[in-house]
């Protein structure tokens, strides 16, 4: 339902923003640089049974010390499907809020999925589908998601019965806004979550 949704997202969101901020040291804990995750998708969500979120698998994650950047670099990293454009076509900046949109691009993805399952708008629930499943199959290769991400401009798409419903045609412009073509339009991930903690409150 739509407070399973929001709270949901509201996890995924704040786990988000928590590994993207550089906190500095404090006599609790010792400094926590930012990180960047690079293959966000919802496998790597663990849903706990109370709803609360573990983000898995940092193999391909970058940790910003001050200063230097530890990890591979390499741009055209992650899985396929969840690729941002800029990454699809070997054209991001490497610089660490550039691979933060691509994380954020990702995220919008993963709400899509959630949304897509939820039963708060009128309308039948489909089966769980990936992102671009229908566009580009079960196993797009590269190029397949070029065309369709990067080139044609494609999203998944929205459901008309997610717009009647006040809370999903919020969360549907939230969306939207991570995977912007523009990574410099993309929400960052703690504006993400002061939006879904608005959009809970909504029925």
């Amino acid at each position: 339902d739509w407070k399973q949704l929001t709270r949901m997202a509201i996890a995924i969101a704040k786990g988000l923003a928590f590994m993207h901020e550089d906190l500095p040291a404090t006599k609790l804990m010792g400094h926590k640089p930012s990180i960047a995750h690079r293959d966000f998708k919802s496998k790597n969500v663990l849903v706990k049974s109370d709803l609360s979120v573990c983000i898995a698998d940092f193999g391909l994650g970058l940790v910003f010390e001050p200063g230097k950047c530890v990890g591979d670099v390499h741009g055209q990293v992650g899985t396929r499907r969840y690729m941002a454009p800029e990454v699809l076509q070997g054209a991001i900046t490497f610089n660490r809020d550039s691979f933060f949109r691509i994380d954020m691009y990702a995220c919008g993805l993963v709400m899509w999925e959630l949304a897509s399952r939820c039963k708060a708008a009128d309308g039948p629930v489909d089966e769980h589908r990936l992102p671009f499943e229908e566009e580009a199959g079960l196993y797009p290769s590269l190029d397949e998601m070029q065309e369709v991400v990067a080139i044609n401009k494609q999203r998944p798409k929205i459901k008309d019965s997610w717009l009647t419903h006040l809370g999903m045609a919020g969360l549907k412009d939230t969306m939207e806004e991570c995977w912007d073509p523009d990574p410099e339009a993309r929400l960052s991930a703690g504006c993400v979550e002061e939006r879904l903690h608005q959009l809970a409150m909504l029925d």
